[in-house]
């Protein structure tokens, strides 16, 4: 739901073009920071940006998750890392590990084998919740930054207009798939979790569509 923020230009109105059905699930997203980098918390990583060090984050690309988390902590840290993007996820990842660039956020899934072997360090999630993968990385909201929250998540959606009946029979039957042990241990694996109808689908929505419009302007992101 941040697209309608970053592109103007979109051949429908989101509000009302879509009838909210699924909510598949939400992904924890984490902050990490390059092994040589001298910070273990994000205090710490904080303190370096206000003594005025050069700090970096990376991302796939602008208009992103990882590049708008990266904006928002600058937002609420009052810190100034410098955006890198790159063409993809990995490429990014490899820089950070590589050490040509000083922090990302992005799922916990994708930076949990960094973190394991110790090539990484994992400062925060961005979530109201500690994720059961990196128990003992403290959630941005426990740090003091109640703002600093952004979850990935996955919906479906049908177009405006669907009778009642079908809507809620796509409901039933998706969210009878989805709460399988198989696909549940499925969605897992990729960090996937917490389906639910499209009551709180349509929660997110509206809350997603009021919130990202300033903030991405005050922000000053834009999408490529």
């Amino acid at each position: 739901m941040i697209s309608p923020s970053l592109q103007s230009n979109l051949p429908y109105d989101t509000p009302s073009a879509f009838e909210p059905l699924v909510l598949v699930g939400s992904v924890k997203s984490a902050l990490i920071v390059r092994a040589s980098l001298n910070a273990r918390a994000l205090a710490e990583l904080i303190a370096l940006g206000k003594r005025g060090d050069t700090l970096t984050f990376g991302s796939p690309g602008p208009g992103t998750s990882p590049h708008i988390s990266g904006e928002l902590l600058n937002h609420a840290a009052g810190i100034a890392m410098t955006h890198v993007p790159f063409r993809g996820l990995g490429p990014a990842l490899n820089n950070l590990i590589g050490g040509h660039i000083d922090a990302i956020t992005t799922s916990v899934i994708a930076v949990l084998p960094y973190v394991e072997a110790k090539t990484a360090h994992a400062l925060a999630t961005f979530d109201t919740e500690r994720s059961d993968r990196l128990p003992d990385v403290p959630t941005t909201v426990e740090l003091g930054y109640p703002d600093l929250v952004m979850p990935q998540w996955y919906g479906l959606l049908g177009p405006a207009g669907m009778p009642v009946e079908t809507k809620r029979a796509i409901e039933r039957e998706v969210l009878s798939v989805l709460r399988t042990p198989e696909v549940v241990t499925q969605l897992a694996a990729s960090g996937v979790a917490g389906p639910k109808g499209a009551v709180e689908l349509k929660l997110l929505l509206d809350a997603e569509l009021k919130k990202w419009p300033p903030l991405i302007a005050k922000l000053g992101i834009k999408a490529e």
